[in-house]
């Protein structure tokens, strides 16, 4: 876990991007429909939204093994390092110990 610590920062701003970007595309995909009423809109921003989001939904479709077996190793990993910290093989340091 000490390993990953340096790494926080740099994970705090990718996922501070992709929220960052999700919001982008959902306002830019929302936004036309909100302003003129009607459910489907013919202008660039609307177009354009439309063409990334088949392309993502296309992507993604293709490569739901990879990503079903991706999530299944993210998993284990995960539990992996629940366990760990849990029952930890070795006993910790005496300066580390919480008083009973």
């Amino acid at each position: 876990m000490r390993k990953l610590i340096p790494a926080a920062p740099a994970l705090n701003r990718v996922a501070g991007a992709l929220l960052a970007v999700s919001g982008i595309h959902l306002l830019t995909y929302w936004l036309p429909a909100l302003t003129s009423g009607h459910a489907a809109s013919t202008g660039a921003l609307a177009r354009s939204s439309t063409q990334v989001s088949a392309t993502l939904a296309a992507f993604f479709s293709a490569h739901t093994t990879l990503f079903a077996v991706a999530l299944g190793v993210l998993a284990a990993v995960g539990l992996a390092v629940a366990v760990r910290r849990r029952f930890p093989t070795t006993p910790a340091p005496a300066s580390d110990r919480r008083p009973a």
